[in-house]
Parts: C-alpha cells; structure tokens; sequence
C-alpha cells in the first residue's frame, strides 16, 4: 500500500497570506539545486549520456536498496536527481513504462516532502497526459496546494495546471498561473 497521507503534514503549514507566500516564491527564483557531483559524470550535453545509461540505473536501484533500509539526506538527494535524469532519458525514448516505474520505485522510498510531492506532481502530470484524469488528481491529493517552497510549489500548479489543460478547464488553468 503507498503512503497517502499529506506530503507535508498540516500541522507544519503555516496559515500565511497569499501575498506574503508569492512573494516568498519570488524571493526563491533563480536559485539553483545543489547537484550532487556525482551526476555531471554521467552528463553529455546536460542530458543523460547514452553510454552511461547503465552506470547510472546501477547507481539508482543501489541508492534504492540503501535508502530502503535507512534514511539518509545525501543518499535521498542523489536518488531524486538520479530519478529525475533517467525518467527524462525514458521520456526522450518514449518509454513510458519505465519512466513512471522509476517515479512509483523513487516514491516507495523517499521521505522527505520535497522529493515526494514534486515525483507525485511528475506521475500526475504523466496520468494526466494519458487521459487518465482520476490517477491524475489522486496523485497529487496528498500534495500540498500552498508550499513555500518554489520547486515544489511548481510542481503543484504546473500539475494541476496540465490537468485542467486536458479537461479544457482553461479559466482554470489561468486561475491557477495566473499572470
């Protein structure tokens, strides 16, 4: 059974002002992900390169096994930019399948709020694509709709935002993006 429950716990959720969060997001713009080194060895291009596919999908399904034992920061930071740059190869080969295994595997063994929301707004962004609008909307249930956090707040409103694009909601989709 997969975890449903909030990605971010309500309790940790701050009552604050809409304009006060937004501005908080823009405060975040133009900063950059600490990549962990590793990864630019496996770059050609600032993709994933070819030659390096297995290395790289070794790396990931040891990351798994370890951080399914014990939790560990760098370890859950290297599988969720693991993760994102093999899904992005599969993307590229059309390999569906493989790309949302490697999102529900990641999910299965990530914990931390970030990671988790941002895998759940990339498998509802997928469903959504699909034409799946259920699995779209029941992926991204457990997310948080008002992250202070610009990455994972994206993920949120880019997600919904594609699933009402394929509804044609789109006074939603404006709604939601706004200007």
């Amino acid at each position: 059974p997969r975890k449903e429950e909030p990605e971010e716990p309500n309790a940790s959720m701050r009552d604050i002002d809409e304009n006060e969060r937004l501005a908080l997001l823009r405060r975040q713009d133009g900063s950059q992900p600490n990549v962990p080194p590793v990864i630019d060895q496996l770059l050609s291009g600032g993709k994933l390169a070819p030659w390096k596919e297995q290395e790289a999908f070794s790396m990931w399904r040891s990351t798994c096994s370890e951080l399914a034992r014990e939790s560990d920061f760098s370890k859950a930071e290297l599988l969720y930019f693991l993760t994102v740059l093999l899904s992005n190869y599969f993307s590229e080969k059309n390999d569906s399948l493989k790309q949302r295994a490697m999102y529900e595997n990641a999910l299965e063994v990530l914990t931390l709020p970030r990671h988790r929301q941002i895998l759940r707004g990339l498998l509802a962004r997928n469903a959504a694509l699909e034409g799946d609008i259920e699995a779209a909307e029941n992926w991204l249930a457990p997310c948080n709709p008002k992250s202070e956090d610009l990455e994972t707040d994206s993920s949120y409103r880019v997600s919904k935002a594609e699933i009402y694009t394929v509804q044609g909601n789109w006074y939603g989709v404006l709604e939601l993006l706004g200007k």
